[in-house]
């Protein structure tokens, strides 16, 4: 392992080789060498010795320094699971990078065995790579998801930098709703003064939020009213990345956010989920 770094894991796939490609740029947006881990778990089973190379990495390796010659590119093969070395390898990484097959607008599937453990474990910033059939367009915004409580001022930081570097503008997005009880008594007036109330409650927290950006970012604000995950995978549309946030756990299970998990399935962009506490 090497601390400052963008990690990849690979199995070979085209969802891994669409992670490939987006990591090798972001490495060079950041100034940084790419390490592409593929993990031998099977290997681990059969020898004590780590081979110095396999067909995977190799692949990996000469479709990344082909895209982008400048960056520095090596490989890993940690002889145990893929879950094991990647979380290992996100103690020191600035970015963990996985690709995973796109899933229908509203398919039910889950993330892979790898992909879910290694975004709930968030040993740093993890970026989801959908093998979209039809990759986004370049230059769209970074859109970045402001929750309703917690610090959001590593996800801002996160997406700041992410449209630094692209040279494209900031999306903010928090979503709002009235709550279910209070909705209940929509036919008084009761209702427009819960709706009333809760949509400045919205406005307040944004602009709480949005306060540390500085005023010469391109930044662009949507408050909408109904699901999170519906608002936000529509503000997602034609954009280059979508950036949420998820709460660093003092333990590893694999829960997820009902939001991420709807984004990380759906979102038609690269996702970025970045650990706060």
């Amino acid at each position: 392992m090497s601390e400052g770094s963008v990690v990849v894991g690979v199995d070979g796939s085209p969802a891994a080789l669409a992670a490939v490609d987006w990591a090798v740029d972001e490495a060079a947006r950041r100034d940084l060498p790419l390490r592409i881990v593929h993990a031998l778990v099977w290997a681990s089973y059969t020898s004590r010795s780590r081979p110095l190379t396999d067909p995977v990495t190799r692949d990996a390796e000469a479709r990344a320094r082909a895209r982008r010659p400048s960056v520095a590119v090596a490989s890993e093969l940690p002889l145990c699971g893929p879950v094991q070395a990647l979380l290992a390898e996100g103690t020191t990484a600035d970015l963990l990078v996985l690709g995973t097959r796109a899933l229908g607008r509203f398919s039910g599937a889950v993330l892979g065995s790898v992909s879910l453990p290694v975004v709930a474990g968030l040993p740093c910033p993890v970026v989801v790579v959908r093998d979209l059939p039809v990759a986004p367009e370049p230059g769209g915004p970074v859109v970045f998801a402001v929750g309703a409580h917690g610090d959001a001022a590593p996800v801002v930081a996160f997406a700041r930098a992410a449209a630094a570097a692209r040279g494209c503008p900031l999306r903010a997005v928090h979503a709002w709703r009235v709550p279910r009880r209070e909705a209940a008594t929509a036919h008084t007036g009761q209702f427009d003064e819960a709706r009333n109330a809760r949509h400045e409650q919205a406005r307040r927290r944004l602009d709480d939020v949005l306060a540390a950006v500085p005023a010469e970012i391109e930044m662009h604000r949507t408050l909408g009213e109904g699901p999170p995950a519906e608002i936000l995978l529509a503000a997602s549309e034609g954009a280059d990345l979508l950036v949420v946030g998820a709460r660093r756990r003092l333990r590893a299970d694999y829960r997820l956010g009902p939001v991420d998990h709807a984004v990380l399935h759906h979102a038609p962009c690269p996702v970025a989920v970045v650990p706060h506490t």
